[in-house]
């Protein structure tokens, strides 16, 4: 009788002897010491052989044969039809959120479809012989019948994962493997082969070592497979080891605008396949921790391999997404970051993930600047290292069955739970890493960002006071959510004048602040020196200002490095918008705000500086 819960009784027949586990284990060491090599190799696929039970008992094994027919979820065909009547035919599993929790293992196979149960697997795909089975794991071994009419591959995945994160595709598809990167894998359709070689030129240094780098752990299953499929519902959707695309991200050799967001998304379904496969989440509560972590070390190899600029603006962009969904929200306001805890019979809201997807690598990125302004440390990044350190410990090989001792098997269990990542565990990492200045993440930080919702908005206004010789700045904050209390802690103001930056760090603790910085700079006129044909743009003294305003502020930014989750609204004459967009040559940011505020001025008699 299987329950809703997914537990499994079985009655057994009478006469039937229970063997103590201990008696047998004498006689099973004896037997493995008399092996030869050629039956050590066939334990890479052994399906009789039974892992170490953690009762006292010898394990039962039971064997269930079924069929699937007329399926509704967990695998796609696409066949030729009216519409397309030069498909090629090919199928390809798919999933719900977080590798498939409402609608995807469960569907195809008898298991214990939760996020916090993993075990290994042997997996056999027969298919005609004109395709080719790709599946997660590693391929062990493939043979065709005596009439040659089906194909037989046998995968293996020795690293220990959610049966949920299983996904596999079946077609005639075509592969293509660079030549200093052995361990990774392309699958397409035979008609973008030519554009899949083009796609997965990817700039130095390559994802898999640079993801093995950055995390100081290698990665946890001996393949990665990446296909590019017909029509999936998500654009990316990661496995364990495996990744399933959209063909529609790969790109030709005459197209270079396509290269940035084509190496996202693939960059993305490696990530995910390693943080989701080996490491997991326990409940659809810590989804955001999941997506958070796949977010933030995307943005990481963004910065590394195509520079600050682009980082910066994927940041701008998560913010603005952030600050949309929060004004179409309801009257509740915004989504809370931790979800509710979903069943494999639940049905889990599919628009939350865009919400997810924006704010969770935000929160990271609030926890890195907060901490790191003070010490300069990358604490987030060691916590990233231990986290996946720590999921390489708990992930049991199985291709030496003399390593799974008796102790193991008692205690494998435990450390399965364990190693999955909570809200919890994710942040006291993150803390105790951080050390004094990280204490405040479970506190404060966390009932304010994570658990609460909400974000607030700011309105700034910026005119210098040539009598005082100072600069004034007033600002405002607003939520959208009724009866909320001002949002309170330290916000950074840059002032840029014309004898360099000034930045001063201000406490918000109401809803109305005034300030009066005072003026380091005197009001002068200065010609810029332009740049000479033979000065790159490295060697070229980039002046601060343009000369378009005879004040010696040129502009003002407040919290330039974003570590608040916010909106703002700044008011400030439009040639200082003019000097930000024109001279603010360091941030990115700073030049959208700009370009944004001098949009506001349509007509050209209300912008004599432009």
């Amino acid at each position: 009788v299987a329950s809703k819960e997914g537990t499994l009784v079985i009655d057994l027949p009478q006469g039937l002897d229970i063997v103590d586990k201990k008696a047998t284990s004498t006689a099973n060491t004896a037997t493995d010491d008399d092996e030869t090599d050629e039956e050590k190799e066939s334990v890479v696929w052994d399906v009789d052989t039974l892992p170490p039970s953690p009762t006292d008992y010898a394990p039962l094994c039971v064997r269930i044969e079924y069929m699937v027919t007329n399926p509704r979820g967990g695998v796609r065909f696409m066949l030729p039809d009216e519409l397309n009547p030069n498909r090629i035919p090919h199928m390809y599993t798919y999933c719900g959120p977080f590798g498939g929790l409402c609608d995807g293992a469960r569907t195809w196979m008898p298991c214990r479809d939760s996020l916090k149960d993993t075990c290994t697997f042997r997996i056999e795909l027969v298919v005609p012989a004109s395709c080719v089975a790709v599946c997660s794991g590693r391929l062990v071994g493939q043979s065709l019948d005596a009439q040659k009419i089906y194909r037989s591959f046998r995968f293996v995945v020795n690293a220990k994962t959610s049966c949920s994160l299983i996904g596999f595709a079946v077609g005639p598809f075509r592969m293509h493997v660079a030549e200093n990167m052995p361990r990774v894998t392309h699958f397409c359709a035979p008609d973008y082969l030519t554009d899949l070689t083009t796609s997965t030129e990817y700039k130095d240094p390559h994802i898999l070592p640079f993801f093995e780098t950055y995390l100081n752990a290698r990665y946890p299953f001996e393949t990665y497979a990446q296909i590019f499929v017909e029509d999936p519902p998500e654009e990316c959707q990661y496995f364990a080891g495996l990744s399933i695309l959209d063909q529609r991200v790969l790109y030709g050799q005459t197209i270079i605008d396509r290269q940035l967001p084509s190496q996202v998304i693939q960059v993305k379904g490696f990530v995910g396949s390693w943080i989701a496969g080996a490491i997991g989440i326990q409940t659809t509560k810590d989804a955001w921790v999941l997506v958070g972590v796949v977010g933030h070390l995307v943005n990481m190899y963004v910065r590394a391999v195509f520079g600050e600029e682009e980082y910066g603006y994927r940041i701008q962009l998560a913010m603005d997404a952030l600050t949309t969904m929060e004004l179409v929200a309801d009257g509740n306001g915004s989504p809370h970051l931790i979800y509710g805890d979903v069943d494999v019979y639940g049905e889990y809201d599919p628009f939350y993930m865009p919400f997810l997807e924006a704010k969770a690598p935000l929160i990271l990125h609030m926890m890195e600047q907060t901490v790191e302004v003070h010490n300069g440390t990358k604490h987030l990044h060691i916590a990233l290292q231990r986290i996946v350190s720590q999921g390489a410990k708990c992930t049991r090989q199985v291709d030496d069955k003399k390593d799974q001792s008796l102790s193991d098997s008692s205690t494998g269990h435990d450390e399965a739970k364990v190693r999955a990542m909570t809200t919890r565990s994710f942040l006291q990492i993150v803390k105790s890493t951080a050390g004094v200045l990280g204490r405040d993440l479970t506190g404060m930080f966390a009932t304010k960002w994570i658990y609460g919702r909400s974000m607030p908005f700011f309105s700034v206004g910026v005119w210098f006071n040539r009598k005082a010789n100072h600069t004034e700045v007033v600002l405002e904050q607003s939520t959208l959510e009724p009866r909320r209390n001002a949002f309170v802690g330290s916000v950074k103001v840059t002032i840029v004048e014309a004898s360099g930056e000034y930045s001063y760090h201000k406490r918000l603790e109401h809803t109305r602040h005034k300030w009066d910085f005072p003026c380091h700079s005197k009001v002068r006129k200065r010609r810029r020196v332009r740049q000479t044909l033979h000065q790159s743009d490295d060697e070229y003294p980039h002046p601060l200002g343009l000369g378009l305003n005879d004040t010696p502020v040129y502009w003002v930014k407040i919290d330039p490095e974003c570590t608040w989750l916010r909106h703002m609204v700044m008011y400030q004459p439009d040639f200082n918008w003019m000097e930000q967009l024109l001279s603010d040559y360091k941030c990115v940011r700073s030049r959208v705000h700009a370009a944004r505020a001098l949009a506001l001025y349509p007509l050209s008699h209300e912008k004599p500086h432009v």
